[in-house]
């Protein structure tokens, strides 16, 4: 875990900040702002408007956050980390109806995630996916 701390401060070589936490602060929050329209608008707005059957809130929020956490599975932090931040998210999108701070907070939040906690690379692994 320390790892990451160390190469984002003492890198010489990169700079400061090093480029990859640079490229993925400013692409993650589209990936989070698509993620954000798929679980937020497509999964909690439908629970929350459907015609035929009332679905209390309260299990809108906790059916969205298990349905977003569980694609993390089977990294059990993720799951765990994503289930909390997702009973947040629903609960601000109910309120505000606004995914555009929300993707930007994911995006912005799985940046530092990644590279603090996880000690991944975000950004080299999205290129070495797509070459």
């Amino acid at each position: 875990m320390i790892v990451p701390w160390m190469n984002f401060v003492g890198s010489v070589e990169g700079g400061f900040p090093p480029a990859v936490i640079t490229m993925t602060i400013g692409f993650n929050p589209i990936w989070g702002t698509i993620q954000q329209f798929l679980i937020m608008s497509l999964v909690a707005g439908n629970l929350d408007t459907l015609k035929h059957i009332r679905v209390p809130r309260f299990v809108s929020v906790l059916l969205t956050a298990f349905i977003f956490s569980i694609v993390h599975f089977p990294y059990t932090l993720l799951v765990a980390g994503t289930f909390l931040l997702a009973i947040v998210y629903a609960l601000v999108y109910f309120k505000h109806r606004n995914l555009w701070v929300l993707g930007l907070f994911h995006g912005w939040l799985e940046s530092f995630f990644c590279f603090f906690v996880l000690g991944k690379d975000a950004w080299m692994t999205f290129v070495e996916s797509i070459w």
